[in-house]
């Protein structure tokens, strides 16, 4: 019985650990919370644009623990904008990031296909692995 209640315990801490994902649908600001299916992301929260959706970074204060662009969607920090990942960034093929105002990666970041990367601000890369997977390919312009 000790044993049960313990595995109880163990499996309830684990549970915790996992990071809740809100997803963005549509097209607008990152700080408005009706484009979001559960909340506006923060530090502890990940966040996934979903396919075709265009998000908007212009505050300052936008941060998710990860961020996930699927195929078709975008993110766009812009100017006056600052939008910082904690954990790990993954792109989708036919994703797209533009970066006018500042971005922080504190994660891995994962390529699987084509991504557009468009930078003309801040760029922010700490103790991060890039993994390019299924022929991927990252074009960079200013």
């Amino acid at each position: 019985m000790r044993y049960i209640l313990l595995f109880a315990v163990i499996q309830s801490f684990s549970l915790l650990s996992y990071a809740q994902t809100s997803r963005y649908s549509g097209s607008g600001v990152w700080n408005l919370a009706a484009n979001w299916n559960n909340g506006i992301p923060d530090a502890t929260i990940n966040a996934r644009i979903n396919t075709g959706a265009n998000c908007n970074v212009n505050s300052n204060s936008a941060s998710c623990k990860g961020l996930e662009v699927r195929s078709g969607g975008a993110i766009i920090v812009n100017s006056g904008g600052t939008l910082v990942v904690n954990g790990p960034l993954e792109f989708e093929s036919g994703a797209g990031i533009s970066i006018i105002g500042n971005m922080q990666f504190r994660g891995d970041i994962i390529l699987n296909g084509f991504t557009r990367f468009e930078i003309g601000g801040g760029l922010e890369i700490e103790a991060a692995t890039i993994q390019v997977t299924n022929g991927s390919g990252v074009q960079s312009s200013q």
